[in-house]
Protein backbone atom coordinates (compact mmCIF):
# COMPACT_ATOMS: atom_id res chain seq x y z
CA UNK A 1 0.00 0.00 0.00
CA UNK A 2 1.41 3.52 -0.66
CA UNK A 3 0.78 7.03 0.64
CA UNK A 4 0.73 9.82 -1.47
CA UNK A 5 1.38 13.59 0.34
CA UNK A 6 -1.04 16.07 -0.60
CA UNK A 7 0.69 18.63 -2.68
CA UNK A 8 -0.41 22.18 -2.18
CA UNK A 9 1.02 25.44 -4.00
CA UNK A 10 -0.08 28.56 -2.36
CA UNK A 11 1.23 32.07 -1.71
CA UNK A 12 3.54 33.33 0.70
CA UNK A 13 3.03 36.41 2.39
CA UNK A 14 1.89 39.32 -0.64
CA UNK A 15 4.12 36.88 -3.04
CA UNK A 16 2.55 36.44 -6.63
CA UNK A 17 2.81 32.78 -7.50
CA UNK A 18 3.42 31.52 -10.58
CA UNK A 19 2.92 27.89 -11.74
CA UNK A 20 5.08 25.19 -10.06
CA UNK A 21 5.60 21.91 -11.58
CA UNK A 22 6.75 20.25 -8.92
CA UNK A 23 4.90 17.15 -7.13
CA UNK A 24 5.36 15.14 -3.97
CA UNK A 25 4.50 11.69 -5.04
CA UNK A 26 6.40 10.01 -2.35
CA UNK A 27 5.56 6.07 -2.15
CA UNK A 28 6.31 4.88 1.65
CA UNK A 29 6.91 1.49 0.71
CA UNK A 30 8.94 1.90 -2.28
CA UNK A 31 11.07 4.36 -0.53
CA UNK A 32 11.74 2.63 2.81
CA UNK A 33 14.94 1.70 2.77
CA UNK A 34 16.27 4.92 1.22
CA UNK A 35 19.34 5.88 3.35
CA UNK A 36 19.64 9.63 5.15
CA UNK A 37 21.81 11.87 3.20
CA UNK A 38 24.53 11.80 6.00
CA UNK A 39 25.34 8.21 5.45
CA UNK A 40 26.63 9.43 1.79
CA UNK A 41 27.91 13.31 2.23
CA UNK A 42 30.84 11.64 4.59
CA UNK A 43 32.40 15.65 5.32
CA UNK A 44 30.09 17.66 7.19
CA UNK A 45 30.48 20.90 8.92
CA UNK A 46 28.98 22.18 12.48
CA UNK A 47 28.33 25.25 13.50
CA UNK A 48 30.38 26.33 16.76
CA UNK A 49 28.33 27.77 19.77
CA UNK A 50 31.45 28.17 21.38
CA UNK A 51 34.42 30.49 21.73
CA UNK A 52 37.93 29.63 21.71
CA UNK A 53 38.68 28.31 24.95
CA UNK A 54 34.97 26.31 24.49
CA UNK A 55 32.91 29.17 27.08
CA UNK A 56 29.37 29.10 25.58
CA UNK A 57 28.72 32.19 23.29
CA UNK A 58 26.46 34.70 24.73
CA UNK A 59 23.42 35.86 22.98
CA UNK A 60 25.17 39.21 21.57
CA UNK A 61 28.13 36.86 20.63
CA UNK A 62 25.85 34.55 19.07
CA UNK A 63 24.09 37.60 16.73
CA UNK A 64 27.55 38.87 16.17
CA UNK A 65 28.83 35.56 15.07
CA UNK A 66 26.26 34.93 12.31
CA UNK A 67 25.70 38.43 11.25
CA UNK A 68 24.01 40.20 8.26
CA UNK A 69 20.09 38.93 8.03
CA UNK A 70 19.64 37.85 11.35
CA UNK A 71 16.37 38.61 13.27
CA UNK A 72 15.86 38.31 17.29
CA UNK A 73 18.77 36.55 17.78
CA UNK A 74 20.20 38.47 20.48
CA UNK A 75 16.08 38.85 22.11
CA UNK A 76 15.15 35.68 21.49
CA UNK A 77 17.96 32.76 21.39
CA UNK A 78 20.44 31.61 23.55
CA UNK A 79 23.07 28.75 24.19
CA UNK A 80 21.85 26.47 26.92
CA UNK A 81 23.11 22.69 27.88
CA UNK A 82 22.12 20.11 25.35
CA UNK A 83 20.76 16.17 25.78
CA UNK A 84 23.97 14.42 25.50
CA UNK A 85 28.07 14.71 24.93
CA UNK A 86 27.19 14.41 21.08
CA UNK A 87 25.04 17.63 21.37
CA UNK A 88 26.90 19.24 24.66
CA UNK A 89 25.20 22.77 23.78
CA UNK A 90 21.90 23.71 21.93
CA UNK A 91 20.22 26.62 20.47
CA UNK A 92 17.25 27.33 23.17
CA UNK A 93 15.00 30.25 21.17
CA UNK A 94 11.72 31.53 23.01
CA UNK A 95 8.34 31.66 21.19
CA UNK A 96 4.86 32.79 22.07
CA UNK A 97 3.97 34.99 24.41
CA UNK A 98 3.57 38.54 23.46
CA UNK A 99 0.70 38.37 21.13
CA UNK A 100 2.17 41.94 19.40
CA UNK A 101 5.67 40.25 19.67
CA UNK A 102 7.54 39.29 16.57
CA UNK A 103 8.51 35.25 17.27
CA UNK A 104 11.34 33.05 17.08
CA UNK A 105 14.91 34.13 15.81
CA UNK A 106 16.09 33.92 12.48
CA UNK A 107 19.58 33.99 10.62
CA UNK A 108 22.05 32.52 7.93
CA UNK A 109 24.78 29.79 8.40
CA UNK A 110 27.38 29.38 5.69
CA UNK A 111 30.87 27.51 6.13
CA UNK A 112 33.75 29.05 4.98
CA UNK A 113 35.62 27.91 2.02
CA UNK A 114 32.29 26.18 0.58
CA UNK A 115 33.12 26.83 -3.38
CA UNK A 116 30.07 27.24 -5.59
CA UNK A 117 28.51 23.23 -4.10
CA UNK A 118 25.48 22.22 -6.33
CA UNK A 119 23.74 19.72 -3.68
CA UNK A 120 23.75 19.93 0.27
CA UNK A 121 22.55 17.24 3.25
CA UNK A 122 21.46 19.03 6.53
CA UNK A 123 21.50 17.46 9.80
CA UNK A 124 20.13 18.81 13.06
CA UNK A 125 18.20 17.60 16.28
CA UNK A 126 14.92 19.30 17.86
CA UNK A 127 13.30 19.05 20.97
CA UNK A 128 9.20 20.73 21.57
CA UNK A 129 8.19 20.55 24.73
CA UNK A 130 5.70 17.92 25.64
CA UNK A 131 2.71 20.26 26.27
CA UNK A 132 3.53 22.74 23.21
CA UNK A 133 0.96 24.40 21.73
CA UNK A 134 1.47 23.86 17.81
CA UNK A 135 -0.56 26.78 17.50
CA UNK A 136 -1.15 27.77 13.67
CA UNK A 137 2.06 26.09 12.51
CA UNK A 138 5.86 26.68 12.69
CA UNK A 139 9.07 26.89 11.35
CA UNK A 140 12.20 25.25 11.75
CA UNK A 141 15.87 25.27 9.79
CA UNK A 142 16.19 24.71 5.94
CA UNK A 143 18.45 25.26 2.83
CA UNK A 144 18.78 28.14 1.17
CA UNK A 145 20.21 29.10 -2.10
CA UNK A 146 21.48 32.24 -4.36
CA UNK A 147 20.76 35.63 -3.23
CA UNK A 148 18.05 33.93 -0.95
CA UNK A 149 16.91 36.70 2.55
CA UNK A 150 13.14 35.33 2.89
CA UNK A 151 10.09 33.93 1.10
CA UNK A 152 8.71 37.72 1.34
CA UNK A 153 11.78 38.81 -1.07
CA UNK A 154 12.35 36.54 -3.88
CA UNK A 155 14.51 37.43 -6.72
CA UNK A 156 15.42 35.43 -9.90
CA UNK A 157 18.64 34.67 -8.08
CA UNK A 158 17.29 33.19 -5.13
CA UNK A 159 16.33 29.86 -3.95
CA UNK A 160 14.89 28.32 -0.19
CA UNK A 161 13.29 25.97 1.66
CA UNK A 162 12.32 25.09 5.60
CA UNK A 163 10.62 22.86 7.51
CA UNK A 164 7.52 23.38 8.66
CA UNK A 165 4.48 21.90 10.95
CA UNK A 166 0.51 22.83 10.91
CA UNK A 167 -1.88 23.96 13.31
CA UNK A 168 -2.26 19.68 13.83
CA UNK A 169 1.09 19.22 14.03
CA UNK A 170 1.74 18.36 10.99
CA UNK A 171 5.21 17.91 9.03
CA UNK A 172 5.97 20.40 5.66
CA UNK A 173 7.67 22.13 3.95
CA UNK A 174 7.40 25.78 2.21
CA UNK A 175 9.65 28.15 0.35
CA UNK A 176 10.67 29.53 -3.76
CA UNK A 177 12.56 28.65 -6.54
CA UNK A 178 14.54 31.09 -8.73
CA UNK A 179 13.88 29.26 -11.71
CA UNK A 180 12.59 31.44 -14.47
CA UNK A 181 11.94 30.53 -18.24
CA UNK A 182 8.48 31.04 -20.96
CA UNK A 183 6.44 28.99 -18.94
CA UNK A 184 7.58 30.95 -15.11
CA UNK A 185 8.06 34.73 -16.39
CA UNK A 186 7.71 35.68 -12.79
CA UNK A 187 10.51 33.54 -10.57
CA UNK A 188 8.82 34.33 -7.56
CA UNK A 189 7.21 30.90 -7.46
CA UNK A 190 5.81 29.40 -4.04
CA UNK A 191 6.14 26.02 -2.86
CA UNK A 192 4.32 24.70 -0.02
CA UNK A 193 3.49 21.15 0.77
CA UNK A 194 1.76 19.45 3.61
CA UNK A 195 2.68 15.64 5.16
CA UNK A 196 0.25 13.46 7.38
CA UNK A 197 3.51 13.05 9.82
CA UNK A 198 2.70 14.37 13.15
CA UNK A 199 6.41 16.21 14.65
CA UNK A 200 6.77 14.59 18.60
CA UNK A 201 6.90 16.35 21.00
CA UNK A 202 8.70 16.07 24.50
CA UNK A 203 11.76 14.21 23.08
CA UNK A 204 14.49 14.60 20.82
CA UNK A 205 13.61 14.77 17.09
CA UNK A 206 16.31 13.97 14.53
CA UNK A 207 16.10 15.97 10.99
CA UNK A 208 17.69 15.59 7.65
CA UNK A 209 17.28 17.44 4.67
CA UNK A 210 18.82 16.99 1.43
CA UNK A 211 18.37 19.34 -1.51
CA UNK A 212 20.37 18.92 -5.29
CA UNK A 213 20.12 21.32 -7.59
CA UNK A 214 18.68 21.00 -10.82
CA UNK A 215 20.52 21.04 -14.40
CA UNK A 216 19.32 24.62 -15.73
CA UNK A 217 16.53 24.26 -17.83
CA UNK A 218 15.50 20.90 -16.47
CA UNK A 219 13.36 20.07 -13.91
CA UNK A 220 15.36 17.73 -12.17
CA UNK A 221 16.24 18.83 -8.84
CA UNK A 222 15.60 16.72 -5.82
CA UNK A 223 14.46 17.83 -1.80
CA UNK A 224 14.42 14.78 0.73
CA UNK A 225 13.31 14.94 4.26
CA UNK A 226 14.04 12.30 6.79
CA UNK A 227 12.54 12.45 10.52
CA UNK A 228 14.01 9.94 13.10
CA UNK A 229 15.95 8.19 9.85
CA UNK A 230 12.92 7.37 7.39
CA UNK A 231 12.31 9.13 4.08
CA UNK A 232 9.19 11.17 4.73
CA UNK A 233 9.23 13.82 2.16
CA UNK A 234 10.62 13.54 -1.79
CA UNK A 235 10.52 15.60 -4.80
CA UNK A 236 13.00 14.64 -7.76
CA UNK A 237 11.83 17.39 -10.41
CA UNK A 238 12.11 21.07 -8.97
CA UNK A 239 13.44 23.67 -11.23
CA UNK A 240 15.14 25.38 -8.58
CA UNK A 241 17.21 27.54 -10.33
CA UNK A 242 17.40 29.06 -14.15
CA UNK A 243 20.95 28.90 -14.93
CA UNK A 244 24.28 27.37 -13.30
CA UNK A 245 25.44 30.69 -11.02
CA UNK A 246 22.64 29.80 -8.08
CA UNK A 247 24.65 27.53 -5.83
CA UNK A 248 23.88 26.23 -2.96
CA UNK A 249 24.80 29.08 0.16
CA UNK A 250 24.33 27.30 3.74
CA UNK A 251 21.49 26.76 6.30
CA UNK A 252 18.20 29.38 6.82
CA UNK A 253 17.88 28.75 10.53
CA UNK A 254 14.43 29.74 10.89
CA UNK A 255 12.77 28.74 13.96
CA UNK A 256 9.88 29.75 15.70
CA UNK A 257 5.63 29.66 15.22
CA UNK A 258 4.44 31.18 11.57
CA UNK A 259 3.78 34.99 11.39
CA UNK A 260 0.95 36.78 9.96
CA UNK A 261 2.34 40.42 8.33
CA UNK A 262 5.05 40.06 10.59
CA UNK A 263 3.41 39.51 13.83
CA UNK A 264 1.42 36.55 15.74
CA UNK A 265 -2.06 36.87 16.14
CA UNK A 266 -3.11 34.42 18.68
CA UNK A 267 -1.58 34.57 22.27
CA UNK A 268 -0.60 30.88 23.74
CA UNK A 269 2.05 30.42 26.10
CA UNK A 270 5.40 31.31 26.22
CA UNK A 271 7.60 28.63 25.51
CA UNK A 272 11.06 26.99 24.18
CA UNK A 273 12.38 25.48 20.73
CA UNK A 274 15.72 23.43 21.29
CA UNK A 275 18.02 22.93 18.27
CA UNK A 276 20.98 21.50 18.09
CA UNK A 277 24.32 23.35 15.84
CA UNK A 278 23.63 22.49 12.19
CA UNK A 279 25.41 20.34 10.55
CA UNK A 280 26.03 20.83 6.89
CA UNK A 281 27.96 18.73 4.26
CA UNK A 282 28.20 20.31 0.57
CA UNK A 283 29.25 18.98 -2.64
Amino acid sequence: MSTNFKNQVNAVGAISVGVVAAFFAYDLTRNRDALPCSMYYKVATEMSLTRKGGAVLTPAELEARVGVGEQNVQAKAQVVSGPDQSSPYVLSVTVGGNVSADTGASFFWSPGGAGHPVSACLSYDFQLPQTFDFARGGRLPGLFGGTFSGLTSPNPKSMGMRLTWDERGQAGLEGITAAAGPDKPDYDASLRYSSPVEIPRGRWVHVEQEVSMNTPGEDNGVLRVWIDGQLRLQATNIAWRPDDTVAIGGVWADIGYQSYGGTERQARAQSEIKVSPPRLALH
